[in-house]
């Protein structure tokens, strides 16, 4: 098949080609003619591995271990707004998608809020439609606002994990 503004792609959908396929290392995810992009969505080894090692070095346990606290708090806000509703909760829209929101938005570094925003940008690449080159752009523009973030939340920190 081919996917607008990426190129010629495998689509498998048996559970059984599925698995030969994610353990056949002839296959892989970086898109043909796209070597050596820095999206780290789309890279093989030793690109990816290069990447994920940079990344992993924040993340150390010591790190995390103090990210436990805060993210207890999240969550204990979260349910506490769950428990204020009446009538019957959605689980996902309540816990399971602001909470990983939330974390990932404070390690960011983007203010509370921006995180309305922050959140339509991931649902874009979330829900990204690969064959619509409308949904590819999105995908790239939330890529970017996300950057924007991060490098603004360098110069004026919002109120991060690792400073609490």
């Amino acid at each position: 098949m081919e996917v607008p503004e990426i190129g010629p792609a495998w689509l498998v959908t048996r559970y059984d080609d599925v698995r030969k396929v994610l353990s056949d290392n002839r296959f892989g995810v970086e898109p043909p003619g796209r070597a050596g992009s820095n999206d780290s969505l789309f890279q093989d080894p030793p690109g990816h591995t290069r990447l994920r090692s940079l990344v992993s070095k924040a993340f150390t346990p010591r790190y995390l271990a103090g990210m436990r606290a805060r993210v207890g708090e999240i969550a204990a806000s979260l349910l506490a707004d769950m428990s204020r509703r009446a009538g019957p909760v959605d689980l996902v829209e309540a816990l399971a998608i602001p909470l990983p929101l939330a974390v990932i938005g404070e390690l960011l570094g983007i203010a509370e809020v921006e995180r309305d925003a922050f959140r339509d940008r991931v649902d874009a690449v979330v829900t990204m439609d690969l064959m619509s080159p409308e949904a590819v752009r999105r995908g790239r523009s939330c890529r970017t606002t996300c950057l924007v973030w991060s490098l603004r939340s360098r110069r004026t920190p919002a109120r991060t994990c690792s400073a609490l």
